[in-house]
């Protein structure tokens, strides 16, 4: 699914890049963080995170310098927002969960449905986050202008949850389950397991 990522990357920054801030984006080298080697958040001045939840457990992040976040942030405001401001930080975040809209689609086709939280917007790299070490991620590198700034997805596929059957069983049932429990020399659960994986072949044997 890495390469998968590092393309779907690639693909929803340019779109954006041409269709709605009209910025000439370089791209740059895409990189996979190898198993088995911990999970640490590259350094940036500005970072916007969207979270991942559902199919996988995890994040998009849009990191830059502020430089950069400022011109992405005026290219999608159409205007220019000045210093870093409270505008200039909504329309940051904004880029960060377009991003994730395309991103999270790609991410579907191998995981199932994912659900996307609000964005958020953090500023200076002296922050704290507790990111788990197993974590899995892609980087894409991307240039503005000769400053450059990426997007990561962090994630983690959610583990399947043991089956469990609720059977409701009626006096004849239980009838019938002892009957066979006695017959095979087995527990009512393990007749019920064999049920399931044998199907109407298994009980065909007990047809008279």
């Amino acid at each position: 699914m890495k390469d998968i990522l590092i393309d779907a990357i690639d693909q929803s920054v340019q779109e954006i890049a041409s269709t709605m801030l009209f910025l000439d984006v370089i791209s740059g080298p895409g990189i996979a963080k190898p198993s088995g080697v911990p999970y640490m958040p590259a350094p940036s001045e500005v970072s916007s995170i969207v979270g991942l939840s559902g199919g996988v457990g995890g994040g998009v992040r849009l990191a830059s310098t502020k430089v950069v976040a400022c011109q992405l942030s005026n290219a999608l405001a159409g205007e220019n927002l000045g210093s870093f401001s409270e505008d200039t930080k909504d329309a940051f975040a904004e880029i960060c969960n377009i991003l994730a809209g395309g991103i999270k689609g790609n991410m579907e086709k191998s995981v199932g449905e994912i659900h996307l939280s609000p964005p958020s917007v953090i500023l200076g790299s002296d922050f704290l986050i507790n990111y788990k070490s197993d974590l899995e991620s892609v980087r894409h590198f991307f240039s503005l202008d000769g400053d450059s700034f990426y997007v990561e997805v962090f994630f983690q596929q959610e583990k399947k949850k043991d089956l469990r059957i609720d059977m409701a069983l009626t006096e004849t049932t239980v009838t019938i389950l002892d009957d066979l429990c006695e017959k095979m020399g087995m527990t009512r659960s393990e007749v019920i397991i064999k049920f399931i994986e044998s199907g109407n072949s298994f009980l065909s044997q007990f047809k008279t």
